[in-house]
Parts: structure tokens; sequence; C-alpha cells
């Protein structure tokens, strides 16, 4: 009687798990069909790579990229999150970022930073709950624009790497995530540079330098991500990204992936 029970109760927790992992794949399907193709980046960068590796399902890691009149605009957002309430996020900053660039016409990362840090208050209607919540976005946002061989780059809590003449550069452009409410107004900045061609970009979430593993079960930290990149230059973008992914393999070896990972790679 009492195995018959516990045959029953797995049985149920196998439709009802059943049941989450299919409606989480259909998730998935939204999520895919409402971010950009990450193929098409390279039809705007042809040396470029996204190295996408979601915790679980669905993610709350997200790339986005367009071209306005001439500018390409490129972007690293790790959202609140991962799973289901990262993805929901995702799709918000997703919607933000269309509406701000596509129906607004604005390139200039540092507004576009501003307008989707009030789009977010007003979304989540930060101030006006009993408990607000503390969800918000660390984003990379570079504007290229190749004819006149600049890049303009604002960023919320996250750095962009440059690599020029074997030497990299680490630029944190702000360091308060969007959808923050502090008591001070937030100011958001943003770097404008010069770019060479062979120079290499690198925007990127937190989830590749904080993955535990290695002998010790450390994190794996920025400090050899970097050194890794430096390491992998003279391989093409597309080997770049095979490169990153058989080494965050190693390194987590038994390890359980603790959280999203995006790196967009781009070489002008």
């Amino acid at each position: 009687e009492e195995k018959e029970l516990v045959d029953r109760q797995n049985e149920l927790i196998e439709k009802k798990n059943h049941s989450i992992t299919s409606s989480i794949h259909y998730a998935k399907r939204i999520q895919e069909s409402i971010l950009p193709i990450k193929e098409k980046l390279n039809d705007l960068i042809p040396e470029s790579f996204i190295f996408f590796k979601p915790k679980d399902i669905v993610s709350g890691d997200f790339y986005w990229f367009a071209n306005y009149k001439g500018t390409i605009l490129v972007a690293a957002v790790d959202c609140t999150g991962h799973g289901v309430p990262g993805a929901f996020m995702s799709l918000i900053g997703n919607n933000l970022l269309n509406d701000v660039v596509k129906s607004h016409g604005i390139i200039d990362p540092l507004e576009i930073l501003k307008r989707m840090h009030e789009g977010l208050v007003t979304a989540l209607k930060k101030g006006e709950q009993e408990s607000d919540t503390v969800d918000g976005m660390d984003i990379t946002l570079c504007a290229f624009n190749i004819k006149n061989k600049t890049l303009e780059v604002s960023s919320s809590g996250r750095s962009l790497l440059m690599i020029r003449g074997g030497q990299i550069k680490k630029m944190k452009i702000g360091k308060y995530p969007l959808g923050l409410v502090t008591k001070k107004a937030i100011v958001f900045e943003k770097e404008t540079l010069e770019i060479k061609e062979g120079d290499t970009f690198y925007l990127y979430t937190d989830g590749y330098c904080d993955q535990f593993g290695g002998d010790n079960d450390d994190k794996y930290l920025d400090s050899n991500f970097e050194a890794l990149l430096l390491k992998i230059q003279n391989q093409n973008m597309e080997s770049q990204s095979v490169s990153l992914g058989k080494e965050i393999e190693n390194w987590r070896g038994e390890n359980p992936q603790i959280d999203d990972m995006l790196v967009i790679g781009i070489r002008i």
C-alpha cells in the first residue's frame, strides 16, 4: 500500500514536471522569436559572434542589435534573475530598446539608457507599490559608426573590453543598473572613441566570469577571461566563440552552471 502511494506520488510529480518543462520550452520558443536572430549580427558586422548559454531553458541575459541609419547598435543585457522571471524581464528590456531606437529614432547610447531606465521604473511601477522590487538590468550598449570610425558606449554595471595591438583596455562607463530607484538621481555616462581596423570589442554579462570550477572550485574571474581573450586574438571570431565554449566547459567540470552566460565579440 505504501509503495502504491509512493508510485502514485512519483507519477504525479513526473506529470507536473513534464507539464512545467513543456511550458518553459514553449516560453523559450516565444523568447527566441522575439529576440533578434543572432546570426544576423554577421550581416551587420561580418567579424562578430554571440556566445549565448542560458542557465535554464529560458534566459535573463539577452543580446540586442540594430542598424539604424548607418549606426550599428549592439547591446549585452543582464536582467535580474534567470529562468522564467529573468526571461520576463528580458522581454521588457527588448521591447524598451526597440521602442526607443526604432520608434523614436534615438541612437545616442546615453539617451537610450536614460529612456530605458525611465521606462523600466514606469513598467515595474516602482515607488507605487508596498514592496518595491529590486528588478533591474545591467547593460553595455555600443553605437558603432563604421563610416566615421567612431564608437559611442554607455553602460550600467558592466564593462566593455577593447583589444588593440595586443593590449587590453577595460572601460566601465556607469555603475548604476537600469531600473534602480534611489534617493539621488541616477546619472548615466558615455564615452566616445575613435576606432581602427582590427580593433576587437567584447560585451559580456557576469555569468562567464562568475562560473565556479577549476581544481579549487573557484570563480573563473575577469582576469582569466581577459587573459583568454588575449590568447585567442589570432583566431577568427567564429573560432573564438568555440574556444570560449570549450574553456568554460573544461573549467566547470562537474559543477552546475550558476548563471546565464553571454559574450558578444566584434572585430572592426
